[in-house]
């Protein structure tokens, strides 16, 4: 593998972030493949892999985060099955966001820009490495602009690259969570959507930042998600499942338990319906459809059609294995409704059972053989689905002692009785008792000062997991990321006056240059306004009427002309700190701005007191008089003198001519000859 070589980028100076104690443990053993760390809500814990001789200590902000989410209450309040799914995704993107915003954090204080390479073979924060190598972005900038963009970049490029490289692996924890956590009883319904944007705040927001205003859209479930939600909550041992059979037909679309037949007889036709479905669903034409046409043309002309339909066919009994458990929960609960009535559940019935599973498979065929049409129905039951093919064919527990129960003339009028004395009571009861108010609370209370509960393990060699470590990190609960303390706009918005002196001085200064050595002036004041904001006035000035300076200023000499001045400040590095130093004369402090203030103060200062010359002030000023007339006399007395030296210096140059230029004739004539 080739060393990846770091990059070193410039950054602006910050500041040092709110730090916190964190508390973990390593693991040698990690209970998943794969898996680099683990929050545990029950024991309020972090536990971080080891591997390869290093732990992956990158991935301590990544679990915090969960811990904080959970801690701050992400699902104490009642929401949605859908909702909490949702939940669980945005706590991990949130994870995600805080292990890249430590990394953001490590990038502006060291200008490392390997640091988002995370761990080995690990890209998930390559769309935001990729920005900044481009410019796309400015981490630091203390431009609002910049930071809302850099934000949004963050929100949504965590949230894409998460739902695309993570969304399906963790399709059977999000169900899990989502069964778990949400409300099972629908009673705070109404509560639902404040209840999840409760939760959604905490998960996102991170380091002093509500991400949820940058983020253009929420986490979406997966087809793959919603099933496995689905089957999580038509697991029949769970107790809060308790809809009757023709609720759960209804809503799911399967045939209710009509007593016809027995339980197992109900189980069997529910699932070849379900694969009756597939097999309408899978083509154009129904697969049943083309069975009864190949069938029909074998009884008919005795030639067999190959089956062409085993694909089909495998992927229908796959797909009624996938929904054993809302086959299970349909069966249960056509047990259950004649149980608690205390009626005795049907027995066996062949026929019916028959004359039910018959019609789905019963499929009318049409065959053309030149110009006589065979049309009819055929059964192709036996050819599609014989009945020792069944997925399954075992009831749950559940349904066997519910049915052995029933069995019991005793168990059969107690329920009756029972049943009947409920239903005389919900008559008796009065209307205004229906209507309490349902108040929102809290049902998955927190302990959030519950103590962390680490592992001891009995090991002999003591190697499993290591005594508790610490390690000071960025609060990502408090203000890490940097607020803006600019805006391009508002700066924009106080120089329009400016903007029309910037426009004039260019103007004048390509009049001066010529046409061949101009700048665009409109687009140079643009640049230079987005730059600089209101300091951009200030410095254009200088740069066209002292280039002198300004060279001295930002240390380059080369800079001789006002248009090389005004070219090297549009594109001078570090815009900010260079025009700190050169609006503050910092670069040069022989320089004295303020003196020339001081002069024309004291200068006003005079003129406004407006007082007479006092007599000492007229002898001050005629001794200094004097003296300028015997300076000036002394050096016209000394005109004559210097005259004279060059006059002299002069005629020892004709002299030294005169010597010299025999032997230079003599030269030229032995050089030509």
């Amino acid at each position: 593998m080739a060393e990846n070589k770091k990059k070193k980028v410039k950054t602006a100076a910050i500041k040092q972030p709110p730090l916190r104690d964190i508390d973990f443990q390593v693991d040698t053993i990690p209970s998943y493949k794969g898996i680099n760390g683990v929050h545990s809500p029950s024991r309020n814990t972090v536990t971080i892999s080891y591997k390869d001789g290093k732990t992956k200590l990158d991935t301590l902000p990544h679990e915090q985060k969960h811990r904080d989410n959970f801690n701050q209450g992400l699902y104490e309040y009642p929401v949605s099955l859908e909702m909490a799914y949702k939940l669980d995704m945005n706590d991990e993107v949130s994870a995600n966001m805080a292990s890249l915003i430590n990394l953001r954090q490590k990038y502006l204080e060291t200008g490392d820009i390997s640091v988002f390479d995370y761990n080995d073979n690990d890209t998930r924060f390559q769309f935001y490495k990729e920005a900044v190598e481009k410019g796309e972005i400015k981490p630091g900038s203390p431009y609002k602009e910049d930071f809302d963009k850099e934000m949004r970049l963050i929100a949504n490029g965590t949230q894409k690259m998460w739902m695309e490289e993570f969304g399906e692996s963790y399709i059977d924890q999000n169900s899990s969570n989502g069964a778990y956590y949400g409300d099972k009883s629908g009673k705070y319904a109404q509560y639902y959507d404040q209840n999840y944007e409760r939760g959604r705040k905490i998960a996102l927001t991170i380091g002093g930042v509500d991400f949820t205003q940058y983020l253009d859209k929420d986490v979406e479930i997966p087809e793959k998600g919603k099933s496995a939600l689905q089957q999580e909550l038509l697991d029949p041992d769970k107790e809060y499942y308790n809809l009757s059979n023709a609720d759960l037909c209804k809503k799911y679309d399967l045939p209710p338990y009509d007593g016809s037949m027995s339980i197992q007889q109900y189980q069997n036709l529910l699932q070849h319906t379900l694969y009756c479905k597939h097999l309408e669903t899978a083509d154009e034409i129904s697969a049943l459809r083309i069975q009864a046409d190949n069938k029909a043309h074998e009884n008919i002309f005795g030639e067999k059609i190959p089956d062409f339909r085993q694909k089909q066919k495998q992927e229908a009994s796959e797909f009624v294995k996938n929904k054993s458990a809302l086959i299970s929960c349909a069966v249960q609960a056509a047990a259950r409704d004649y149980a608690e009535k205390g009626e005795k559940i049907p027995e066996s019935n062949d026929k019916a059972y028959n004359t039910a599973v018959d019609k789905l498979y019963t499929q009318k065929y049409s065959i053309q053989e030149k110009d006589k049409i065979y049309r009819g129905y055929l059964n192709v039951r036996q050819d599609m689905m014989p009945e020792n093919k069944l997925p399954f064919n075992a009831l749950n527990n559940n349904t066997k002692n519910i049915i052995e129960e029933n069995k019991s003339l005793w168990n059969r009028v107690k329920a009756k009785t029972t049943y009947f004395f409920n239903k005389t009571f919900s008559f008796d009861k009065k209307e205004s008792d229906n209507k309490e108010e349902v108040k929102n609370q809290v049902i998955n209370p927190v302990d959030k000062n519950k103590k962390p509960e680490y592992r001891q393990w009995e090991d002999k060699d003591g190697r499993r997991v290591s005594e508790v470590q610490h390690r000071k990190l960025p609060d990502m609960t408090k203000d890490v990321i940097q607020k803006p303390t600019k805006s391009y706009a508002a700066e924009q918005k106080t120089t329009p006056d400016n903007k029309e002196k910037m426009i004039a001085i260019i103007n004048y200064m390509n009049k001066i240059n010529g046409a061949n050595k101009s700048v665009n002036a409109e687009k140079t004041v643009a640049d230079l306004t987005k730059t600089y904001g209101d300091k951009a006035l200030t410095l254009l000035q200088m740069a066209v009427n002292e280039p002198n300076n300004y060279a001295q200023y930002v240390g380059d000499a080369s800079l001789k002309t006002s248009r090389a001045a005004v070219e090297h400040l549009c594109n001078i590095p570090e815009p900010e700190k260079a025009a700190e130093a050169i609006i503050k004369r910092e670069i040069s402090p022989n320089y004295k701005p303020e003196l020339k203030q001081q002069m024309k103060d004291a200068a006003q200062k005079a003129k406004t007191q407006n007082k007479a010359p006092t007599k000492n002030k007229m002898k001050s000023d005629f001794e200094k008089y004097l003296a300028a007339k015997q300076n000036l006399v002394a050096q016209n007395d000394a005109i004559p003198a210097i005259r004279k030296q060059v006059e002299r210096t002069a005629q020892i140059g004709n002299t030294a001519k005169r010597k010299i230029q025999p032997n230079l004739l003599k030269l030229k004539q032995k050089q030509q000859d």
